[in-house]
């Protein structure tokens, strides 16, 4: 979520929707700031362990923003993001 200021606030997890748009009349009553969990960020420049030393924490993605300005939105990193360019490094023998 990104504030009225491009300030990015917080995030909303797939999982959190799925378990409240299944109840009867709820959906006409929940705004996004009443889903929303506080964004877990990393820069691109971060290493893979600080990556998952922060998935490790039970979050199910990082958002990625640009080092210089944090309200930059690259991307998301998950953990099989995390495990997919490891197992290229060591393939390449990198």
């Amino acid at each position: 979520m990104i504030d009225e200021d491009d300030k990015l606030t917080g995030v909303i997890d797939a999982d959190d929707i799925r378990g409240i748009i299944t109840e009867i009349n709820v959906t006409d009553l929940i705004i996004a700031r009443d889903v929303a969990k506080p964004a877990t960020t990393i820069t691109s420049r971060e290493s893979l362990l600080a990556a998952l030393n922060k998935l490790d924490q039970g979050i199910p993605a990082l958002i990625v923003v640009d080092e210089k300005d944090d309200r930059q939105i690259i991307g998301t990193l998950s953990r099989s993001d995390v495990s997919a360019a490891y197992n290229a490094r060591v393939r390449s023998g990198g």
